[in-house]
């Protein structure tokens, strides 16, 4: 019977014996997963035992490697894999500070952090399912501890290289072993058919949890560079891309001879921002010089280390002194530490990251008897965020990083049209007036994404309408897009332009932490003007007044930070169709928004006007919760009635979160007029599994006018928007109004 299969060289004595290659041995242990450390730096640590052995008489089988008659003229192939610099910058204490480590490739097998065993995480926490699994196996790695104490010191962007090269592998078939050692043999009795919680928790510190089912043999190298925080993932990104800001330590396999190099703390110059060059170690020795192009040096001695694995859970493997009994209580207790890692997830990291496990909580421990809390068996300090969050508890959304402002050419001349559209992110805008012509040239900044993955479009462009000559107007992107498009037209008897713009969500994307249209403009009458967001932040809006003395234009401009946020797909705002109009010509408008009976968000106005009876008849569109149970929280919050004729601006109270949810209004015919009346609500939500949330308000924004007088208009906010105030203003001429509508992003928060 085969007990080690596939993928493995050997050599031979003068007597045909076979002899494994050097450290094959660290295949045949036991490893506890729930350590949070890999293989090797688990038999660095002596913990394990022994599950089988090798003997003389095991058949190892040759897989297409070179056979020798003399152990010391071993020299398998090498086979390489070559990471390199990765092409992305982290959170240091992320996902993908996890997913570095877990996940690579040897002899064309994809080597994962697989357990065995599924993670407990419903619905949208599908996504953490590996964080929580890499977590397990990778939460107290030299590499994981480096990242935390990096983190801790406020370096909290990192980036790595790695190389590795393989020298051999191989892949155990557990149901053919025959060579069990005694003492694994006589533990697996002991457990007998129905062993308690603390005997399993001593045969898993004295066996661990799992064993290999692949493993690969060689030499790996890596490195990490950690940057001071404060500056946004563009600048970080310029950096890592630009090669000549941090000199060959970084790949310093290349030129060192040792196993392991100490911490450098550095500055670069361009940017003035400090950095540290850590976790510079290798694993695993091969004896001649590497081939793969990493410059990995030989050592004159090959003694390999466990590089990449997949793990197989004791309770799976076909042992013949353990019980069907005992196999049942060693899987289902390890699924008591998965559901204490989830646990763990929702309580100290948001329901956004994976805690690490607390290796000290097995180190020389005997259990005996007592309850065991198995919650304390993670540490609800050191939180791995999922991709895109960051923070100390993932309490934050991560930047997705941009390209350098790049200038683009003069997209128009004096009085002539123009349309700008490229499809990227706009970041900021030059112009020159010009006495003469009375008109003004244009150029803009755009800022390409560095991930691919982000530049794809999601639903439709959204296109304002055209602004108006002489008038001051404001141009906004609805919560989540922002504006890739600008188009303009000059009339030389108004001596003004009319203008429009288009705005784009872009995939996996959020817009957040806005700055702009502050109270001054960027520009003074007749003055040139360059205007760029800054760093890390692009445009979702432009204003402008104009002067018909100076026949010009003043502008401001409104900048957000474009975040990561997967899961787009799900909707958390269920939009309903249109109501029927609530009201006829000069009748009264008692409109509160309910869904089957429960109270909802209006996101919609839609209103057509009458020359012969001079008013206007509503209908509505509302919006609830997806998949949940709207309960207001706060009493309506009521307006008084405006006044006839007037101007009037009413906003919901931001600071409660309280969103438009009634609208009354009666008409006079001697005024020609209506008086209005608001109410506001704040919602929260329970859902099945009894999670509670507050659904807060952000990302607001005034849109212009939405009508003429005496036309009709069909307006409503966007997918994830709904109406929080309104402004309107009275003519007596056209005996009409005209209207505005606050939209502000709706969405559920955790409590």
């Amino acid at each position: 019977m085969k007990s080690i299969l596939g993928f493995i060289a050997l050599a031979r004595t003068c007597t045909g014996d076979t002899i494994p290659p050097p450290n094959v041995d660290a295949a045949t242990y036991g490893y506890n997963v729930l350590l949070g450390l890999p293989p090797i730096e688990q038999r660095t640590s002596l913990i394990g035992s022994k599950l089988f052995s090798l003997t003389a008489n095991t058949d190892i089988s040759n897989d297409g490697f070179k056979s020798y008659h003399q152990f010391s003229d071993f020299n398998a192939q090498e086979k390489c894999n070559n990471h390199a610099v990765s092409n992305t910058v982290w959170w240091s204490t992320s996902s993908a500070t996890l997913s570095a480590q877990a996940t690579s490739s040897s002899k064309g097998y994809d080597f994962k952090a697989t357990i065995g065993i599924s993670v407990p995480v419903k619905g949208a926490e599908l996504s953490l399912e590996t964080t929580v699994r890499n977590a397990l196996v990778f939460g107290n790695s030299q590499s994981s501890v480096q990242a935390f104490s990096q983190r801790n010191a406020g370096k909290t962007y990192s980036f790595d290289a790695k190389t590795h090269r393989q020298l051999y592998a191989v892949e155990i078939d557990y149901n053919s072993i025959s060579s069990w050692t005694d003492k694994f043999k006589n533990a697996c009795a002991s457990l007998g058919n129905s062993p308690n919680t603390i005997e399993i928790l001593n045969f898993f510190n004295d066996y661990g949890t799992h064993g290999l089912a692949l493993a690969a043999f060689g030499q790996t190298c890596t490195s990490s560079i950690f940057m001071k925080s404060g500056y946004s993932m563009s600048t970080y990104y310029a950096f890592k891309s630009k090669e000549s800001s941090y000199d060959s330590s970084f790949l310093w396999w290349s030129s060192s001879k040792h196993q392991s190099e100490s911490n450098e703390e550095k500055e670069d110059k361009e940017s003035g921002f400090q950095y540290s060059v850590a976790d510079r170690r290798c694993y695993g020795e091969i004896a001649t010089d590497s081939t793969c192009g990493g410059g990995m040096a030989g050592t004159g001695h090959n003694s390999p280390a466990i590089i990449s694995w997949t793990y197989k859970p004791i309770w799976d493997m076909h042992v013949p002194e353990l019980s069907q009994g005992a196999k049942n209580k060693l899987k289902s207790v390890f699924e008591l530490f998965m559901s204490a890692s989830v646990h763990c997830m929702e309580t100290s990291c948001n329901g956004r990251g994976a805690c690490a496990p607390k290796n000290d909580w097995w180190t020389h421990k005997k259990f005996t008897s007592g309850s065991i809390d198995f919650d304390a068996t993670f540490d609800g300090n050191k939180c791995f965020c999922a991709e895109e969050y960051i923070g100390n508890k993932c309490e934050k959304r991560k930047e997705i990083p941009l390209k350098e402002k790049v200038l683009g050419g003069y997209e128009n001349y004096w009085d002539e049209r123009f349309q700008k559209n490229d499809g990227i992110p706009l970041c900021g805008m030059w112009s020159r007036h010009d006495n003469d012509t009375e008109d003004r040239r244009f150029k803009f900044y755009t800022c390409g994404f560095f991930e691919s993955q982000y530049a794809e479009k999601v639903g439709n462009d959204a296109v304002t309408s055209w602004t108006n000559w002489d008038e001051e107007w404001r141009l906004e992107c609805e919560a989540n897009k922002v504006l890739i498009g600008v188009e303009s037209y000059h009339s030389n008897g108004a001596e003004d332009r009319r203008w429009r713009i288009t705005c784009r969500q872009f995939k996996d994307s959020r817009t957040d932490n806005c700055v702009g249209f502050p109270s001054t403009y960027v520009n003074h009458w007749d003055e040139m003007f360059d205007f760029t967001c800054p760093s890390g932040k692009v445009l979702t809006g432009i204003e402008s007044v104009h002067h018909n003395g100076a026949e010009d234009r003043r502008f401001k401009f409104k900048c957000c930070s474009l975040l990561i946020h997967k899961h787009q797909d799900i909707e958390l705002i269920k939009k309903y169709f249109w109501t029927g109009y609530y009201n006829d010509f000069d009748k009264p408008v008692t409109a509160v928004a309910l869904i089957d009976g429960k109270k909802a968000a209006i996101s919609g106005v839609s209103s057509y006007h009458s020359n012969h009876a001079e008013d206007r008849r509503y209908r509505f569109k509302y919006s609830t919760a997806q998949n949940m149970i709207l309960t207001p929280y706060h009493d309506t919050q009521w307006f008084e009635y405006t006044d006839w004729d007037s101007y009037f601006k009413r906003e919901c109270d931001k600071y409660k979160n309280r969103v438009l949810s009634a609208f009354f209004s009666y008409h006079s015919n001697g005024a020609e007029d209506r008086r209005f009346r608001f109410g506001c609500d704040a919602f929260y939500s329970v859902t099945a599994s009894n999670k509670h949330y507050r659904w807060e308000t952000n990302q607001c924004r005034w849109t212009n006018a939405v009508n003429y007088y005496d036309q009709s208009f069909d307006f409503e906010c966007g997918s994830h928007e709904v109406i929080t105030g309104i402004i309107s203003w009275h003519n007596n001429e056209k005996e009409d109004r005209r209207f505005r509508f606050k939209c502000c992003r709706w969405e559920p928060v955790p409590q």
